[in-house]
């Protein structure tokens, strides 16, 4: 049997996939700190600043969705409170025009 098909039988991959996983994540992780240490002074300062503003500009998007979801609630609820008012008007009509008929 070769490496390859050694290598994807399943119960080779079932442990595989996880120690891939973790052993990527410890990867990510040492080349974030790595590229974390090799930042200026000012460069640490831009990134803090970014970093805040983009929390700021997502906290604002999270306002304006919030607004419109809850405007789109109020004129839903406009347009059924106006529909009914159309129908309270013909059903009073009809029963007007029961009543002298």
């Amino acid at each position: 049997m070769d490496l390859i098909s050694a290598i994807f039988r399943p119960e080779v991959m079932v442990f595989l996939v996880p120690i891939t996983a973790i052993a990527g994540h410890y990867f990510y992780r040492a080349q974030k700190l790595k590229a974390g240490d090799q930042l200026s002074g000012e460069e640490r300062k831009m990134l803090s600043h970014v970093m805040n503003e983009n929390e700021n500009l997502k906290n604002r998007v999270e306002n304006l969705e919030s607004i419109i979801t809850g405007l789109d609630k109020e004129l839903l609820q406009i347009k059924v409170s106006e529909d009914a008012k159309e129908v309270e008007d013909k059903v009073r009509k009809l029963a007007d025009a029961l009543k002298q008929g």
